[in-house]
């Protein structure tokens, strides 16, 4: 007799994900179904649609609303699964809503509307959770490319965002289809690193499968012109950029970067072949092609590179010179770190006694640890809600309008300033009574100031700092001829003319 899978279990195969339900569960379902239908197909249906919407509730560890494409059903049940899904909602099995439509400009400007969604979440929960000694599998027949970008989604999840709840539901959030194109670009991408494709015919063969594919999903741009620069910018031990040249008669020529300012040196970035793998998204593959762009300066110094648009998973890949490069400097909670500075700069006074203590949980504490303590809640549970805590105007607005689980994080966040910090909160509530200028834009400008400072004299010293937000990198050989401690130089531009 074959072992029992526990339930959580989730099985990727080349064409099937198998999702394993408790037998109380499965039969529930099945009875359930059986009041509809007579014919065994349509009582799978059921079961295999139910079994999708629980699958993405474990694919995200999610416990609520979880965004789920109408693809999945539509190969399983084609347009059948919306009678399924009614059939299971109207027994109390689970609720969906639309979820709302999220616009977005084009290279070209355009603006777009991206395909929507439906969110789903299991409303009633049947029989004993995790009985693992009664389980039965369901299987769920998918493409292959299919099956492996759901794979991806759930590797991407467990590997990178089981700290944060928003970042699992935005990677769910994506279109399988899209993931599907980016990883046939990124599997075409290998293979010429490897020679398995040499001859223009069979690059030509893939690119014209892709092509077909990224019609249905209205990636924006050339995917011709977007594999040739993503060639160029691959570390060049690992790909050859020039065979390509070779076999397409040079047509296809990289723009120049050019630029005679100091930050000249980004020209020279280039990332791992192993970046792809962890690219999902048409924007990771775009932000990687535009990695050795020079950036600019932005108002109040704020630097823009592609660089700092890279996910947190990609750039732990990308290199200066053959080095990957390292972070060297660790301000946690920085917006808030700095509020010294930035209520200085308007003129806004915070009690010594009250600044002192605040200063000395911000530089030598935590300030997350320190909010969730005496809760059940973790430190990244709580770090999130810190963005929009930052430009908070009104209590009552702030907490307005939030799911439970939401509200209570700002809650939380609220009556600890209220508590341990009053002068504090009092003055982030009445900014925008001071000035027009938001507390945002000031912190921008603050951390811009400070940083930039840093980097200056980073470059003077012959090292070459990239800098992304709060946060400075250098290539791994030229972090022993760091001339100072980073962070100590962070704090002492935050702590010139405060009390001590």
């Amino acid at each position: 007799m074959a072992k029992q899978k526990a339930e959580h279990t989730i099985e990727f195969a080349k064409t099937r994900i198998t999702i394993y339900l408790t037998k109380a569960i499965y039969a529930t379902i099945e009875q359930i179904a059986r009041t509809q239908y007579s014919d065994s197909r349509s009582v799978k249906g059921v079961i295999q649609t139910y079994a999708v919407i629980l699958f993405y509730y474990r694919l995200g560890y999610i416990n609520k609303y979880v965004p789920i494409h109408k693809e999945i059903f539509q190969y399983i049940s084609k347009r059948n699964y919306i009678a399924y899904r009614e059939l299971l909602y109207k027994n109390g099995i689970i609720e969906y809503h639309k979820s709302e439509y999220t616009q977005y400009k084009t290279e070209t400007g355009e603006n777009r509307i991206s395909s929507t969604t439906t969110e789903y979440r299991i409303a009633k929960v049947i029989g004993v959770l995790f009985d693992n000694d009664k389980t039965v599998p369901v299987h769920i027949d998918l493409p292959c490319e299919f099956v492996r970008a759901l794979e991806k989604k759930h590797k991407h999840i467990a590997d990178e965002y089981l700290s944060s709840q928003e970042k699992r539901k935005s990677i769910l959030e994506l279109n399988p289809m899209e993931i599907v194109v980016v990883d046939l670009i990124t599997s075409l991408l290998k293979d010429v690193a490897s020679n398995r494709i040499t001859t223009k015919r069979a690059f030509e063969k893939r690119l014209s499968h892709i092509e077909q594919i990224n019609k249905k999903i209205h990636f924006d741009s050339d995917i011709l012109c977007l594999i040739m620069i993503l060639i160029r910018v691959i570390n060049n031990k690992q790909i050859a950029g020039n065979n390509l040249a070779y076999l397409f008669d040079n047509q296809f020529d990289v723009f120049d970067i050019k630029s005679n300012d100091k930050l000249s040196f980004y020209q020279d970035l280039k990332v791992d072949i192993k970046a792809l793998d962890d690219c999902l998204t048409k924007r990771d593959l775009l932000h990687i092609s535009r990695i050795n762009t020079v950036p600019n300066y932005g108002n109040g110094g704020k630097i823009y590179s592609a660089l700092a648009n890279l996910r947190k998973p990609i750039r732990k890949h990308i290199m200066y010179k053959g080095e990957n490069l390292v972070e060297v400097s660790d301000v946690s909670c920085a917006h808030f770190t700095m509020l010294p500075v930035i209520f200085k700069r308007h003129n806004i006074a915070i009690p010594n006694e009250e600044l002192l203590r605040y200063r000395e949980l911000t530089q030598k504490g935590d300030l997350y640890s320190a909010v969730v303590e005496g809760t059940d809640m973790l430190r990244a549970d709580i770090k999130q809600t810190f963005q929009p805590f930052l430009s908070i105007k009104h209590k009552a607005q702030f907490l307005y309008g939030q799911d439970s689980e939401e509200t209570r994080k700002r809650e939380t966040i609220c009556e600890y300033f209220e508590a341990h910090f009053p002068s504090i909160f009092n003055a982030l509530l009445l900014w925008h009574t001071h000035t027009e200028q938001s507390i945002k834009s000031v912190a921008n400008e603050v951390e811009s100031d400070i940083m930039n400072s840093i980097c200056n004299q980073l470059i003077a010293d012959g090292l070459h700092p990239f800098r992304i937000h709060d946060a400075i990198y250098l290539p791994e050989n030229e972090v022993k001829n760091l001339p100072f401690n980073i962070k100590n130089e962070v704090m002492r531009a935050i702590n010139e003319g405060i009390p001590t």
